[in-house]
């Protein structure tokens, strides 16, 4: 599956430098140490077992987690002894799994391939057979697998995304979760080809290492990073320097990143044109991918051109809602879950602290899901990814992604936008100037209280709570379309 494909279920939770990476996976970034000797490991898993005996002699359920915590602690201050750091990596990671959190133990799991020279992928896939247990919630492990396997695609590491689907598969067995077999079976089968487009493109990529600006190997691979696994940035770059002239056309008008209406039309004709001279699969990408940049203009575009946008939505949209829940399920894909803001658009993971960057928010986003945590009230409003790190309205509510800081809080949120009355202690989702902001559902400061994160609900000023954020790709429930925030025309 591509990375645009990604398959997150809503539970609880470049171009490559150098065109050796898509070849070399495992590639080893020089800040990181080499795994100790196996001598040095086991003095070191002495050691460590010595030092925290009194924690490993302990029986109740929380104290793996506790544990887990303690060594990861002292695993991140121990900076002039390697092996004992890995191994308290390797233990915390252990712990973390054996007690049930799976954030944690794949936060070990990223800390270990953060500092020493090993497989990612295969951090993570240690961590989750450590943690696919029957008291783990099965959503939660399927989950994290196709995240990561997400991220071994994403490096062309395709022997560890096949095991991770495995995985994944194998936790499912125990699941009864309506459309997860055929979602996990769709995601197997993507993985594959995948690979194998991947790997007929061996002397393509051998050609590019040699000679970068080479326009054949550019084009074949150009377009496999766009159409195939989604890596637009690495491909449009590629394409730039191909032999397909249409191609190399609307990949230079894309790396020119377009601001007006007229340019993003432009973009999104060019690929709908091409895409009935590209293979099924690409076929399909290309008009997604115009369907993209179709988005973006909805509102803006006039006159024929209006009509003639409208009149292709429907097929696109339908193309849309079929690749989504083809690879994605019905569900929602959560991006943020935390009481902190400013880990909005960040790389996060964790049970309670949980953040991921926007520009890896899979494409097709219809609709975005606001949570807060203690009742599990929700609100929804209609969402595209090109909103989701931006200040905009629609149908009178708005959505603040930008997380800007003003007057001592962060502002992230929905806010209605009639809701202008600024009253001392209110919360303020969003700040255009002086005694001009909207109350909402989120983040902001308090109104006539300096430096004050505020946390707020329906309008209403709530004590610290942490929110949830999840986008679905899919068209609504009946009793999701209840929860809508719409206002009548």
């Amino acid at each position: 599956m591509t990375h645009s494909r990604r398959s997150l279920l809503a539970v609880g939770f470049v171009f490559a430098c150098a065109i050796t990476t898509m070849a070399q996976p495992a590639t080893t970034p020089a800040s990181r140490l080499p795994v100790p000797p196996s001598a040095k490991i086991i003095e070191a898993e002495k050691l460590v077992k010595d030092l925290f005996k009194a924690d490993y002699a302990k029986k109740k359920a929380a104290d793996p987690i506790v544990l887990a915590k303690r060594l990861l602690t002292a695993a991140d201050e121990t900076k002039d002894d390697p092996a004992t750091r890995y191994v308290m990596y390797q233990e915390a990671r252990e712990f973390a799994a054996k007690g049930g959190d799976v954030g944690l133990a794949l936060e070990a799991a990223d800390r270990i391939a953060g500092a020493f020279a090993v497989n990612p992928a295969e951090a993570k896939l240690v961590a989750l057979e450590h943690a696919n247990k029957p008291l783990v919630p099965v959503q939660a492990i399927v989950e994290a697998a196709l995240a990561a396997t997400d991220d071994a695609v994403r490096v062309d590491d395709y022997a560890s995304a096949e095991r991770l689907v495995r995985l994944a598969k194998g936790a499912a067995e125990r699941a009864k979760i309506p459309g997860l077999t055929t979602l996990l079976d769709n995601r197997d089968k993507e993985v594959k080809t995948t690979r194998k487009v991947f790997e007929g493109l061996a002397a393509e990529r051998k050609v590019l290492a040699a000679t970068p600006n080479d326009p054949i190997a550019a084009s074949r691979v150009g377009r496999f990073l766009c159409l195939n696994k989604g890596d637009w940035e690495a491909g449009l770059r590629l394409l730039t320097k191909g032999e397909d002239e249409k191609l190399k056309e609307v990949a230079e008008k894309e790396l020119a990143r377009p601001s007006t209406t007229k340019g993003k039309l432009e973009i999104g004709d060019l690929w709908y044109g091409l895409a009935d001279g590209l293979d099924p699969v690409e076929k399909a990408e290309a008009k997604l991918r115009a369907y993209d940049w179709y988005q973006q203009i909805a509102r803006d575009v006039t006159g024929v051109d209006k009509v003639r946008v409208d009149n292709l939505v429907p097929e696109l949209t339908k193309l849309s809602e079929q690749k989504a829940e083809r690879v994605r399920g019905n569900f929602w894909t959560v991006i943020f879950r935390s009481d902190d803001p400013t880990i909005w658009n960040t790389t996060k993971r964790g049970k309670d602290q949980f953040a991921m960057p926007l520009d890896k928010v899979p494409n097709g986003v219809r609709y975005l899901k606001l949570t807060e945590m203690t009742k599990k009230t929700i609100a929804i409003v209609e969402m595209t990814n090109s909103r989701l790190g931006d200040r905009t309205v629609v149908d009178g509510y708005g959505w603040n992604g930008s997380n800007s800081l003003s007057h001592g809080g962060y502002h992230l949120g929905i806010y209605d936008d009639s809701w202008r009355d600024e009253r001392p202690g209110s919360i303020c989702i969003i700040v255009r100037g002086p005694s001009n902001i909207s109350r909402g559902w989120g983040f902001g400061h308090r109104s006539s209280f300096s430096d004050i994160q505020g946390y707020s609900w329906d309008g209403k000023p709530l004590a610290k709570m942490a929110f949830e954020i999840a986008v679905k790709f899919t068209p609504l429930t009946p009793d999701e379309t209840k929860m809508l925030l719409k206002k009548k025309k």
